[in-house]
């Protein structure tokens, strides 16, 4: 387990909430989510207050597989120096607080000690912290991505068993572009035919959405059937396949399938907590004041390798519905989303996105409640994500 995760597991093992452990602590509980995403690392005295609150040596919370010899970096080194400095200090101050006395040698020892294994543990973290944040993203936070990827990994080895035996020789499917302003997506798709006979043609199916899309392949020679096919982008999976017709003969093989194709030509947007957390028990309003909303970069390297360039975001809007009805509007914070994501943060590059909750809203119990986030390109296309009962929905509103 990585840092994070062994503290979500103390965490909830003690029935703690984000916010109630970062009370504790004297930290915000964005501060605790990011610890336990492993997007940033506690400082030495949260590292030993969370040691005391869980009951648990600061070396179970920091075990990891030693580090590559090579991965100790200058950044490591100085995180050592910087570590060492001001644990001497806080052992000064310590003994300047306490009664003059002499100091046993056994005590000088076990001082000594704690003081190596505490540099060594800051030495560990500083070289973590400097791979997490060289990840484009950390943790898979969607079930139903994961699911999706169980399902691909399925699907593959279903299409290498069937092109195995299949009546291809070879077959091949890329993804040659997408068309924002017409919302299409295409596809460069190849086959031959393992048996070529006289006359024979090749129609290339793409299904997509609930559809299904027809092209008829074209002969580049040696038998080598090829196609540009171009489909409405409207969904994230696209199943490719081949017939070859020869006569009254069809023979049918799979190509390829993609996966992620529509969420990933949006940022991956996440609403960090269940609004339900932040209702009053009375339920005349919300204990806290802003919806927050995080944002991603879980599928750019999946564009990137393929040319493709993500269009820009233009705006964000978050409301809230009862039973299905929208009933108040919130305000987005710019100047508090800057604040909070530290100095310099342009818009376009901050993680954390915050919507002002209307103060004088009144709750009903009973009704079902549902806050929206709505992320709207240059192209006018919409992604919005939602919580209903705990659960992560995502809909795209495109042409």
């Amino acid at each position: 387990m990585t840092l994070g995760e062994r503290i979500l597991t103390k965490r909830k093992e003690l029935g703690l909430s984000q916010e109630d452990l970062g009370n504790k602590l004297d930290v915000s509980r964005q501060t605790v989510y990011k610890w336990e995403s492993d997007q940033a690392v506690p400082e030495l005295t949260k590292l030993i207050a969370l040691a005391k609150i869980f009951d648990v040596k600061i070396g179970w919370l920091i075990n990891e597989e030693a580090d590559d010899p090579e991965s100790t970096t200058a950044n490591a080194e100085e995180a050592y120096n910087k570590a060492a400095e001001r644990l001497i200090k806080l052992l000064e101050e310590s003994e300047k607080r306490e009664k003059p006395q002499a100091k046993s040698s056994v005590f000088k020892l076990f001082t000594a000690a704690l003081v190596i294994f505490l540099i060594f543990g800051i030495i560990k973290i500083a070289s973590l912290e400097k791979r997490y944040r060289e990840l484009d993203s950390t943790i898979f936070r969607n079930n139903n991505y994961i699911q999706q990827q169980i399902s691909g990994i399925t699907n593959s080895v279903s299409a290498m068993l069937n092109n195995y035996n299949s009546v291809t020789t070879n077959a091949e499917a890329i993804i040659s572009g997408i068309d924002f302003s017409k919302n299409m997506i295409s596809f460069q798709v190849s086959a031959k035919p393992k048996t070529y006979k006289e006359g024979m043609t090749a129609v290339f199916h793409v299904k997509m959405g609930g559809e299904i899309y027809d092209f008829e392949g074209t002969d580049k020679g040696g038998k080598d059937f090829n196609v540009i096919a171009s489909v409405p982008l409207v969904d994230d999976v696209a199943d490719i396949s081949v017939g070859f017709i020869s006569g009254d003969t069809s023979e049918n093989c799979s190509i390829s399938t993609f996966y992620d194709l529509l969420g990933a030509t949006f940022p991956f947007y996440d609403i960090t907590c269940p609004f339900e957390d932040w209702i009053k028990p009375d339920y005349s309003g919300f204990s806290q004041a802003y919806f927050e909303v995080d944002t991603g970069d879980m599928f750019y390297d999946y564009l990137e390798k393929f040319g493709i360039t993500r269009p820009e975001i233009i705006s964000m809007k978050a409301f809230l519905t009862e039973d299905g009805i929208r009933i108040a509007d919130y305000t987005y914070d710019e100047e508090y989303s800057v604040k909070q994501n530290g100095t310099g943060s342009a818009p376009n590059e901050m993680y954390w996105h915050y919507f002002k909750r209307p103060a004088d809203i009144k709750l009903t119990q009973g009704k079902t409640y549902v806050e929206h986030f709505i992320a709207t390109d240059e192209y006018g296309r919409q992604l919005e994500v939602m919580y209903n009962d705990r659960d992560r929905i995502v809909e795209y509103h495109v042409k």
